[in-house]
């Protein structure tokens, strides 16, 4: 009897745990976020601090907080993006809908949140990064274009997968007097910068939801229902390398050459499962709330953060005129990788009035993407805003960064 009984045990146990969800075998997704897209690696002092392992080889003292916000799609280019933010007739709505396909469109959110502080040749950073991969439906896309029908079900399934995550760096630049006179140049520097990811949010929206508007004799009302569930986890752990070497020629012109992400990982655990059906109808005021509402699941996420490559060149032509040029090499987690090539001046006019300009190729599109930005600089103070598209594998990105920055 004893052994029966512990038979019986062993088999509801084994039952137990094979019937334990895990989290969806499609929640992975490539980390294309890391760097900055409008920095570059020849930047000296605050105005690289977020991203350049050498931004801290020049100057006393900076603060810079500098928040990108960007979106990028797999169907409509810049030209696409300016043709349909007009306003919209039926042909062109068409269009649209003929362009997104089946699928609807595919859209991928980014962001780049942060500020940093140099003191000396030691610089500290904080930043939020997200990163992730959603659908437009095209039950979506049509019920925003031609309006409801009614007793008309919308599938409005987003599939989104999202990583929101805090990087914090810590880095140095060290001027090394001997190698630049045994170089025979001016200034020779090196420079490393550790980063440590303590906290993030990854989110798996495994959540098909419909929407009808229904009408009868008596009354008209929208019906919603959310089935499948949702993925969270808020357990990360993470942490990258980047080094990077300077060097100074002559006065005026500087080189640069850094890697950035080496060993790159970011780690998600304790993944938790909420019923859509129980979002829907739960009252959620704080994030207690919508803890209660999910129980642990099996599985882990592991993503390889962006391995960066960047060889760059700065001429001051003068001290309120600079260009600069930079290669980008950058190899993502499926072994895909690209090269970038950035051309620009960065400008001060009447001495108030700061100006930035760029172009950029991809190696993998025949198009370019552009960068341009304009601000206010008073004495130590200098605020900028620049707006930026990038050719992407997923159409164009568009952004803008808000940068306000002081330096000694």
């Amino acid at each position: 009897m004893k052994r029966s009984f512990l038979l019986v045990v062993v088999l509801l146990l084994t039952q137990l745990a094979l019937a334990q969800t895990s989290i969806p075998s499609d929640s992975h997704f490539v980390l294309s976020v890391w760097d900055n897209p409008t920095n570059i690696a020849t930047y000296m002092g605050p105005k690289g601090i977020t991203n350049s392992v050498l931004a801290t080889s020049e100057g006393k003292f900076g603060f810079s907080g500098s928040p990108c916000i960007a979106f990028a799609n797999d169907t409509f280019g810049f030209s696409n993006i300016i043709k349909y933010s007009t306003e919209l007739d039926e042909t062109l709505k068409n269009e649209i809908m003929e362009l997104a396909g089946d699928d609807g469109i595919k859209l991928k959110p980014m962001a780049n949140i942060g500020t940093a502080w140099q003191f000396g040749p030691v610089g500290l950073s904080a930043r939020v990064l997200g990163d992730g991969e959603g659908y437009l439906s095209r039950d979506l896309l049509d019920l925003v274009l031609f309006g409801n029908e009614l007793n008309r079900t919308y599938n409005l399934n987003p599939n989104l997968r999202l990583a929101l995550f805090v990087d914090t760096k810590a880095q140095i630049a060290v001027k090394i007097p001997f190698l630049a006179n045994l170089s025979g140049v001016e200034n020779l520097t090196l420079g490393a910068a550790y980063h440590y990811i303590p906290a993030g949010v990854y989110l798996v929206g495994d959540t098909p939801i419909s929407y009808t508007a229904v009408y009868t004799e008596t009354e008209a009302e929208n019906e919603i229902e959310v089935t499948g569930d949702l993925y969270l986890s808020k357990k990360v752990s993470g942490s990258s390398l980047d080094l990077g070497v300077l060097v100074k020629p002559t006065e005026k012109l500087y080189l640069a050459l850094s890697v950035e992400g080496i060993n790159g990982k970011v780690n998600w655990s304790e993944f938790y499962q909420i019923r859509g059906e129980d979002l829907l109808e739960a009252e959620i005021k704080t994030v207690k709330d919508l803890d209660a509402l999910g129980s642990p699941v099996q599985g882990e996420i592991t993503q390889k953060l962006p391995f960066i490559s960047k060889l760059g060149l700065r001429y001051d032509w003068k001290k309120w005129l600079t260009f600069f040029v930079e290669a980008k090499h950058t190899k993502l987690e499926d072994k895909s990788s690209f090269i970038n090539a950035t051309a620009g001046t960065d400008m001060v006019v009447l001495w108030v009035l700061p100006f930035k300009a760029s172009v950029t190729y991809d190696s993998r599109f025949t198009h370019l993407g552009y960068n341009l930005g304009t601000g206010l600089k008073i004495f130590f103070f200098e605020t900028t805003v620049e707006g930026y598209t990038r050719p992407t594998v997923y159409g164009d990105e568009v952004g803008i960064n808000v940068a306000l920055r002081t330096s000694f």
